[in-house]
């Protein structure tokens, strides 16, 4: 794994210097390559470093989703927040990347922003076990104990398998 990284650090180095847009792509698989291997820090600053060489460029929303995961696994909340608020921009039908925004919005104490991302990721997929787990947590601590736990039956229904926990958690 470590040579796999010195390999592609060697080879930014035969890159002109400073990077440009034709170097783009090995910033961009190094990135790939720290994340993999749980460099998370290292994979952002990767990506950082792409995303601004790529300016002036639409980047996917596969590329924010995946720069949220590193964010939000090196504990950078509030730029995962960012990247996963742009992702659900570009992309506003996936209910992936609304369930991985109200997850990280239910750890950082979001409540009510946890609901509306749950609410939209059920726009896009009415049937999605995960928004109606996301959605039970947020609705049993704001008062709705009621239909939070509603929530999380559904959830369980279709399939979500920590359910149980959810129900003994917010009974």
């Amino acid at each position: 794994a470590d040579t796999v990284l010195a390999l592609m650090d060697s080879t930014i180095a035969l890159c002109p210097h400073p990077l440009t847009y034709q170097s783009a792509p090995y910033v961009l698989q190094k990135g790939i390559i720290c994340q993999d291997l749980g460099l998370y820090r290292k994979a952002t600053a990767s990506y950082n470093e792409y995303e601004r060489l790529m300016v002036g460029t639409q980047l996917s929303a596969a590329f924010y989703h995946n720069r949220f995961i590193c964010n939000r696994e090196a504990r950078l909340y509030q730029q995962a927040l960012d990247d996963i608020q742009k992702a659900t921009e570009l992309e506003p039908r996936n209910a992936l990347y609304h369930c991985a925004k109200g997850a990280l919005e239910i750890r950082v104490n979001l409540a009510e922003q946890a609901i509306t991302s749950a609410n939209n990721a059920l726009i896009a997929d009415p049937r999605n076990a995960d928004a109606y787990a996301i959605l039970g947590g947020p609705r049993s601590m704001t008062g709705h104990k009621h239909e939070g736990i509603l929530n999380i039956e559904q959830a369980k229904s279709y399939g979500y398998a920590d359910a149980d926990k959810l129900l003994k958690k917010y009974k």
